[in-house]
């Protein structure tokens, strides 16, 4: 006989143990601080849960969750949020859980909790997303600077010896390939990593927010929280400042990723010159890592795409569908939010 499941909308302080717990016994990593920083500590406001239970008890299977983000639109500012921590238990893995919970969530959204939701799922969630509503955006996609040729054309079959012997011409090429973007370069910019996001970034904030349509208000308190607060990350803010004025041009968000440098989040002038000295910096001061490439996942179709490819970074492989849902009661018409050319999204944005 089949199961029936019903869903109730979990309190942060009363749920709190039967969401870790639900969580904790399925999973390697635990949620404990991921709960306190995500969940409770938002600055854009508390998460929402949902939870999932057979009918009529109290044995609970599945979850999901709604976390607050502050959207730039339009101009404007609207609620929105990221949805993720979709899980049912092995044992209840059907559809009709999944769907019961993103159809109530969505019905919230439809109430007014939020005015719009997007989502970074997973292969299998994906179908879930697109039978209860959710609209296709774009894929995300991994671009990439290769910092040391020898390890790929290792993994192409060229024996160790010889690989770093053609490597030299092809680093020396792709070293003169970042030098073209600094040309006219300003002795008054000079690089620095700094700690914090504090006013300079705030000012820079402000002067960039307007570069797209649709994207996160990446304020200097989002940033601190988001980045310097990380329970799970060690990331660094690498910035270029203009030295005479104290001005900060640009930033990039960067952590260590094994043998790679993942580029978290960048903001820039939208000046071309001012981005090529924010790559060239930052490619000459992340080569004293022992890192081979550095990599960024950036929307398909996306302005920071064709940015990134200007500025010299060759396209990878793709990664997740993004998907949204609007509430057309508090948004109106939302035919263009499927249009990728809109969106400032990158893969750090997945924080769930």
């Amino acid at each position: 006989m089949p199961m029936s499941y019903e869903v109730i909308q979990a309190d942060l302080d009363r749920d709190r143990e039967i969401i870790l717990d639900l969580w904790n016994n399925h999973h390697d990593q635990r949620l404990d601080d991921k709960y306190q920083w995500l969940y409770e500590q938002n600055p854009d406001g508390r998460a929402l849960v949902w939870l999932a239970r057979v009918e009529g008890t109290d044995e609970y299977v599945g979850m999901t969750s709604l976390f607050p983000r502050r959207l730039l639109y339009m101009n404007g500012r609207q609620q929105s949020a990221i949805a993720g921590d979709l899980f049912i238990c092995p044992e209840h893995r059907s559809l009709q859980a999944a769907i019961l919970l993103q159809r109530t969530l969505l019905e919230a959204v439809d109430a007014g909790a939020v005015s719009t939701v997007y989502v970074f799922p997973n292969r299998q969630a994906a179908l879930v997303m697109r039978r209860v509503g959710y609209k296709f955006i774009a894929p995300m996609i991994r671009m990439v600077w290769i910092l040391k040729a020898d390890r790929q054309l290792q993994k192409r079959g060229l024996n160790r010896i010889l690989s770093k012997v053609v490597s030299l011409p092809i680093d020396f090429y792709l070293w003169c390939k970042s030098l073209l973007h600094v040309i006219s370069f300003r002795k008054n910019l000079k690089y620095s990593l700094v700690k914090i996001f504090d006013e300079r970034y705030e000012q820079l904030w402000d002067r960039c927010r307007h570069q797209f349509d649709i994207g996160l208000d990446k304020n200097a308190a989002y940033m601190n929280w988001k980045y310097v607060s990380d329970p799970y990350n060690e990331n660094h803010i690498f910035s270029i400042f203009d030295l005479k004025k104290r001005v900060m041009f640009g930033c990039i968000v960067y952590r260590e990723d094994k043998r790679s440098i993942e580029i978290r989040d960048i903001v820039v002038e939208d000046d071309d010159d001012i981005c090529g000295f924010l790559i060239y910096f930052f490619l000459k001061y992340i080569r004293r890592c022992r890192a081979e490439s550095v990599y960024a996942g950036v929307l398909e179709n996306s302005r920071m795409k064709d940015r990134l490819l200007k500025m010299g970074f060759m396209q990878g492989s793709k990664g997740r569908d993004i998907f949204f849902y609007s509430s057309k009661s508090t948004i109106g018409d939302t035919s263009h939010m499927g249009d990728s050319r809109k969106w400032l999204l990158m893969n750090c944005d997945d924080d769930t």
